[in-house]
Formats: structure tokens, C-alpha cells, sequence
């Protein structure tokens, strides 16, 4: 059985019609001052341990919208037995619908492993926000690259049309994480997914943003060790996609937060969602 959450456009708002919670997953329904509906993605114990199968169904009807983020970083603890943490979610939204998932940094600590699925599905004139964060260990207590395994894929559909494709893997005994052919000096790392048509004013809203924060961290000075590396592309007429890569976490949450401003827009969610957050 997994967690299940529908929700649905009334009286102008968008509101939960459906919730079944799953543990160890608990979805929470914070209220909001907008027409948004927010969610927000909670654990019982704080974190995934070794063997937890969690699945998450999520369907937003026409004309919603929709913020789902996490609590605080997501943990994923260490496995004694080698038993994988599998997390998959599966996102439906119709017509004019728009969901935005700004997830905090997920964490693998000390000897985890974990399977990571996200399929989206965009019916006509959906857009999607998908910000997928990831961190190296607990570096503070100098893990780095500690974890067995971590594995992700992420799936967007426009109807029945693929439009990304997008699969990492890594096994830290296995690959020289340190290598600059890797990951060099860098723990933290964002995929952000802009996805919907180009000429749609929340697609432009965001993307304009991204470029415009990108073209300011660029800089003509090569540094041997760059603290940041940071890139922003449109791939064809419905993705935009924004990666990330830097030696320190708080590196990349100054970058979302600055990008948060762009949420305050009349066709996004009408407010910053990292305002009160950080």
C-alpha cells in the first residue's frame, strides 16, 4: 500500500480531497495564505532505514496548484544487513495544473544505500518545478562518499511523449569519488527540472530567473578548484534544466533561496516558499 494524496481546484483554491497516509512516510498540510496548496513530506523515524520500501501517489486535478517539499534534510541511514531503502514516487498532473517540489538536500549517511524513482506525468498545459538535491554524507563529521550505493531516476512525460530521461548511479567502494573526472572537491548537488511550453508565463518566470542568477555567479576568473560549477539549459520546446555542483551545501541553498523570490509571481505560488524556511 502506498501514500496517496489527490488534490483538487475549489472555489478557486486548491485543496486536499484525499490523504492516506503509509509509515513510515506521513504527509503533513500545512495551511497557506494563497490559492496554493502545500504538502509537506514528513518521516516517523526521522529517516529511511535499511529495507524501507516507501511509495508516494500524488494526483493534482486541473487548474491546481501545488508546493511539495520536505520537512528538513532527508536521512538515509546505514543498512547492517545491506538491505536497499527503495523510494519511489509518481506524480499526475492535468490540465493547467502546476506542481513545484523543492526537496531539502537528501543525505546518505555511513554505509546506506538507496533506490530513488520519480515518474511525472503532465497532461496539456501542466508545468513542473522538480528540484532534486542530493548530499555526499554527513560532512560535518567527515563522511564523505561513505554510502554502499545510491541510485536515481527521474521520468517526465508530456502525455504519453518522453521528455527526460534522466539516470544516475553510484557506488562510492567502487569509484574514486574524489577523481576530478567525478566529483573532485564537490559533496552537494542539484538537478532542477523546469518542464511545460516555452511560451507558458510560469515556465518563463523561472527560467528568466535561473539565467539571470546564472549569468551573476559566472565569472571570467578560472579557479583551479571552483567552490561552484553551475549550468542552465533549454533542451528543446518543453524542458529547461539547471544542475549544480558545489564543495559546500549552504553554497546551494543560497542559490534556491535567491531563486525563491521568483515563486512570489501571481502565475506561480504567489510567495516565497523559503522565506519562513531559512
Amino acid at each position: 500500500m502506498s501514500t496517496s494524496v489527490s488534490i483538487k481546484n475549489i472555489s478557486d483554491k486548491s485543496r486536499i480531497t484525499s490523504l492516506i497516509n503509509e509509515k513510515p512516510l506521513k504527509i503533513l498540510n500545512p495551511k497557506t495564505h494563497t490559492k496554493a496548496c502545500h504538502i509537506v513530506s514528513s518521516n516517523y523515524g526521522g529517516g529511511m532505514v535499511q529495507g524501507d520500501v516507501v511509495e508516494l501517489d500524488i494526483n493534482c486535478e486541473a487548474n491546481t496548484k501545488t508546493l511539495f517539499s520536505t520537512q528538513a534534510n532527508s536521512r538515509i541511514y546505514k543498512s547492517d544487513n545491506g538491505d536497499s531503502c527503495t523510494l519511489t514516487q509518481n506524480i499526475k498532473l492535468d490540465t493547467e495544473s502546476l506542481f513545484v517540489q523543492l526537496n531539502d538536500p537528501l543525505i546518505l549517511q555511513k554505509d546506506s544505500s538507496l533506490n530513488q524513482q520519480s515518474i511525472f506525468n503532465l497532461n496539456n498545459g501542466a508545468a513542473l518545478i522538480y528540484c532534486d538535491w542530493i548530499g555526499g554524507g554527513r560532512i560535518h563529521m567527515g563522511e564523505i562518499w561513505d554510502f554502499k550505493a545510491f541510485s536515481s531516476s527521474t521520468e517526465i512525460y508530456l502525455g504519453t511523449k518522453p521528455v527526460v530521461l534522466d539516470r544516475f548511479e553510484i557506488q562510492p567502494d567502487k569509484q574514486q569519488c574524489t577523481s576530478p573526472a567525478l566529483f573532485h572537491h564537490h559533496t552537494s548537488f542539484i538537478n532542477l527540472f523546469i518542464v511545460g511550453k516555452k511560451q507558458d508565463i510560469r515556465i518563463e518566470v523561472i527560467e528568466q530567473m535561473i539565467s539571470a542568477t546564472i549569468d551573476k555567479l559566472r565569472t571570467k576568473k578560472q579557479e583551479q578548484k571552483p567552490k561552484l560549477l553551475i549550468s542552465g539549459e533549454r533542451i528543446n520546446d518543453d524542458v529547461f534544466i539547471m544542475r549544480a555542483s558545489a564543495q559546500e551545501l549552504t553554497t546551494l541553498k543560497d542559490i534556491m533561496e535567491e531563486l525563491g523570490v521568483c515563486f512570489k509571481h501571481e502565475s506561480l505560488l504567489e510567495y516565497n516558499p523559503y522565506e519562513r524556511k531559512f
